[in-house]
C-alpha cells in the first residue's frame, strides 16, 4: 500500500497536480472568473441582483407551458369524468420558435418577454428521488440539497456567507438579503448566521437592545445570536426607512389587489433607489396546490403572475435597471398529468422560467416525454435545478467552479448557458474528491463530457465502470484500481481535455 508521502513523491516526479483546496478561504470561495469579470456585456458583478419568486403550491407545469399538440395529453386530461383539465389549442398562446408547446391564454406578458428573447425556459427540471410533500421539497429547493440529506442552511445563505465572513461582528450598512415574508426562511440562512432580512415596509421595532449578555435563559450563545439579529434588524430598518423616505418612484400602475405585483413594485423601488442587496426572495400565498378546480383556480394563479412580473421587467426597463436584475419563477414540484378529479395530485419535473434583458431566451431541454412516465404516472426529470443555480452563481455573481462545489452546492453539475455571459474555455476538469478510494467524479462544469479514458503513470489504459451524467459529468468507480496516480483524458464536444487523480486505499 502506497503511504501518502509516496504518493505525494509521485505526483511531483510525474508533474500531476492536485487540487488540494481551502474551502473556507473567503478569497477562493469568492473567486472570480476573470473573462466575466472583465465583460463589457454586462453590469459589474457587485450591481447584480436575482430576483426568486417561488410558486408555492406545487404549479401545474403541463398546464402553464402547454404541449397543445401532444395526443396523449388531451387524452388523458382531455376525456376526464371530473371535466377537463387540458387546455384547448385555440386557447394556447403559441410562441416563437417552436409549433409544439405554448403558453397558458392567462400569460399574455410572459409571452411577450419570451417572444423579445428575454426568457428562458428549462423543460423537466427536478430533481432525483423526488418528495411529493410540500414542505420536504421546498426544503430541498431551498437547501439544494440531495433528497436523502437534510441540510439547515441554504444555496443562497452560503454563498452570502462566504462574501460576508464577519457579519456578526460588522454587519453591512445594506442587508445581503431581503426577504418578503414575515420569516428568513432557510433559503438564506448560512451555517451560523442568516442573511436575508425579512422585510415589507418601514414598520415601529421595539428600543434598541443593549449589550448585555447576561445568559437567564436558555445558552449564552442562544442568547449572544438573539442579540446580534436585533442590532443586525435595526441597522438594516435604519438604512431601509432613509432609502423609503427618498424613495424613487415606479413608473407606471402595478396590479390592484396582486400581492405578488406589490413586491415586486417594491424590489423595484429599493433596486433602483440605491439598495445594496444582492437577493430578493418572495414567495406566492398556496395559489398552485390544484387539486380541486384545476381550470378555475390554476387560472387565476396565472393571471396573477403573469400580469406582475409583465408591469415588473416594464418597470425596471423604464428605470434603466433592467441590465441589472435575473428574475426566476420556481416551484417546488410540478403536478402528474392523470387528473384525480377535476385537478392534479404532486408530480415531479416542471418548467423553471428566467426572465431578463441578459438572459438567451429559448426553449431548453426536450418536451416533456409523456410517454415515459416513472412508477407513480410522474413527470421524469431531465434538468437537476441545482444545474440552474450553477449557472446563476457562476455566470452571475461570477463564483468559481471550484469554490462552488461542495460549498454552495453538493455536487458539481453543469451549467445551462442562458445567461448572455462571455463564452467560457473551462478545459480543466474538476476531480473530487482526489485524492480518492472507491469512487471519484469527473466535470467540466460548462459542458457535457462525451468519452473519458483513464491511464496509469506507466501510460497502461483501464476501463473501470463508468457512469455518464449529462447533469454533472463521469463518476469513476476506482475501486478495482491499484493505489498510486493516474491520468484521465477525455472529449467536451469537440475539445479535449486532460487531468489527474490519485487513489488511495482506505
Amino acid at each position: 500500500m502506497m503511504t501518502r508521502r509516496q504518493i505525494l513523491r509521485t505526483i511531483l516526479q510525474t508533474g500531476a497536480a492536485l487540487p488540494f483546496v481551502n474551502y473556507t478561504s473567503l478569497n477562493h470561495a469568492l473567486a472570480r472568473d476573470p473573462i466575466l469579470a472583465l465583460s463589457d456585456n454586462l453590469p459589474p458583478i457587485e450591481d447584480r441582483v436575482i430576483v426568486l419568486l417561488r410558486m408555492f403550491g406545487g404549479n401545474d407545469g403541463l398546464n402553464t407551458l402547454v404541449p397543445f399538440t401532444n395526443d396523449i395529453y388531451y387524452k388523458i386530461r382531455g376525456d376526464n369524468p371530473g371535466g377537463s383539465c387540458a387546455i384547448a389549442p385555440k386557447d394556447v398562446l403559441r410562441i416563437s420558435g417552436t409549433d409544439s408547446v405554448g403558453f397558458h391564454h392567462a400569460m399574455p406578458e410572459l409571452r411577450n418577454c419570451f417572444d423579445d428573447g428575454k426568457m428562458a425556459i428549462l423543460q423537466n427540471v427536478g430533481y432525483p428521488n423526488q418528495d411529493l410533500s410540500h414542505f420536504r421539497s421546498t426544503d430541498i429547493w431551498l437547501s439544494g440539497s440531495d433528497a436523502d440529506k437534510f441540510e439547515e442552511s441554504g444555496w443562497m445563505g452560503r454563498y452570502l456567507e462566504s462574501k460576508y465572513p464577519h457579519i456578526s461582528e460588522s454587519p453591512p450598512l445594506h442587508p445581503p438579503a431581503i426577504e418578503f415574508t414575515r420569516s428568513v426562511s432557510r433559503l438564506l440562512q448560512g451555517s451560523q448566521n442568516q442573511y436575508g432580512f425579512a422585510y415589507r415596509g418601514t414598520v415601529p421595532v421595539p428600543e434598541k437592545p443593549g449589550n448585555s449578555t447576561k445568559a437567564t435563559f436558555g445558552s449564552k450563545r442562544e442568547q449572544d445570536y438573539v442579540l446580534t439579529m436585533q442590532n443586525q434588524s435595526h441597522v438594516y430598518l435604519k438604512t431601509l426607512t432613509a432609502i423609503e423616505e427618498n424613495s424613487v418612484k415606479n413608473t407606471l400602475q402595478y396590479p390592484k389587489n396582486n400581492t405578488v405585483g406589490e413586491d415586486l413594485a417594491h424590489v423595484a423601488r429599493l433596486v433602483a433607489s440605491g439598495l445594496e442587496s444582492s437577493v430578493f426572495s418572495l414567495v406566492t400565498d398556496n395559489m398552485f396546490d390544484n387539486h380541486e378546480g384545476l381550470i378555475l383556480y390554476h387560472d387565476q394563479a396565472l393571471k396573477i403572475i403573469d400580469s406582475a412580473v409583465g408591469a415588473f421587467q416594464q418597470d425596471i426597463e423604464n428605470l434603466g435597471i433592467a441590465d441589472r436584475i435575473v428574475l426566476v419563477l420556481y416551484s417546488e414540484f410540478g403536478r402528474r398529468l392523470a387528473p384525480t378529479g377535476s385537478g392534479t395530485d404532486h408530480g415531479a419535473a416542471g418548467p423553471v422560467f428566467v426572465i431578463g434583458s441578459n438572459i438567451k431566451g429559448g426553449l431548453y431541454g426536450k418536451n416533456p416525454d409523456l410517454n415515459n412516465l416513472d412508477a407513480d404516472g410522474n413527470l421524469r426529470f431531465d434538468t437537476d435545478f441545482r444545474q440552474i443555480y450553477a449557472t446563476l452563481l457562476s455566470s452571475w455573481f461570477g463564483v468559481s467552479a471550484e469554490a462552488m462545489f461542495p460549498m454552495f452546492l453538493p455536487h458539481l453539475v453543469n451549467k445551462i448557458s442562458f445567461i448572455n455571459s462571455p463564452s467560457l474555455s473551462e478545459t480543466a476538469p474538476l476531480i473530487s474528491p482526489n485524492p480518492c478510494t472507491t469512487k471519484c467524479t469527473v466535470s467540466i462544469h460548462s459542458k457535457e463530457i462525451n468519452s473519458l479514458k483513464i491511464f496509469s503513470i506507466e501510460g497502461r489504459q483501464y476501463e473501470p465502470s463508468l457512469r455518464f451524467n449529462q447533469s454533472y459529468g463521469v463518476d469513476i468507480d476506482v475501486s478495482v484500481l491499484a493505489s498510486g496516480a493516474y491520468y484521465i483524458e477525455g472529449m467536451s464536444g469537440n475539445q479535449k481535455f486532460h487531468g489527474s487523480f490519485v487513489k488511495m486505499t482506505q
